[in-house]
C-alpha cells in the first residue's frame, strides 16, 4: 500500500515538475474555468491553441498553484475546474481563448493568469 502512495507521489511531482518547466520560457499564463464544454467542445478548443502553439493542461488546483510557485511566479488561489493555458505568446492565447468564448456561450471563461510576469484577472 505505501509503495502505491509513494508512486501517486511521484507520478503528482512529474506533473508538477513537467508543468514548471513549461512556465519558465512562457509569456502568459492564464486559468479558465471549463465549466458546460462538452468532450468535442473541448477537443476543438485544445486544437485551437495547439495550432497557435500553445498548451492547455488541465491539473488539478493544488499541483498547478505547486507549479506556479515553484517557477517562481505568485499565483491567486483556484476554485473549481481549472484549465492552465501555457503561452509563449500570450496576445495569441487571449485571441484564441476570447474567440472560442464568443463563440461558445463564454466558455471557457478566464479566472485570472499572469502575463509577463503581471497578474490578470477575470476582467482580461
Amino acid at each position: 500500500m505505501k509503495a502505491k502512495a509513494k508512486a501517486k507521489k511521484s507520478d503528482k511531482q512529474l506533473l508538477v515538475d513537467s508543468l514548471s518547466a513549461k512556465l519558465g520560457s512562457a509569456q502568459a499564463l492564464f486559468y479558465t474555468d471549463f465549466t458546460g464544454l462538452n468532450v468535442k467542445r473541448m477537443t476543438d478548443l485544445r486544437r485551437r491553441l495547439k495550432k497557435a502553439g500553445v498548451e492547455y493542461v488541465v491539473i488539478k488546483n493544488t499541483l498547478a498553484l505547486r507549479a506556479v510557485n515553484e517557477s517562481g511566479l505568485v499565483s491567486q488561489r483556484l476554485k473549481g475546474p481549472t484549465g492552465v493555458v501555457v503561452a509563449k505568446d500570450g496576445i495569441t492565447a487571449a485571441k484564441v481563448l476570447s474567440d472560442f468564448a464568443k463563440e461558445n456561450d463564454q466558455r471557457p471563461s478566464v479566472k485570472g493568469g499572469i502575463y509577463e510576469g503581471n497578474a490578470v484577472d477575470e476582467a482580461m
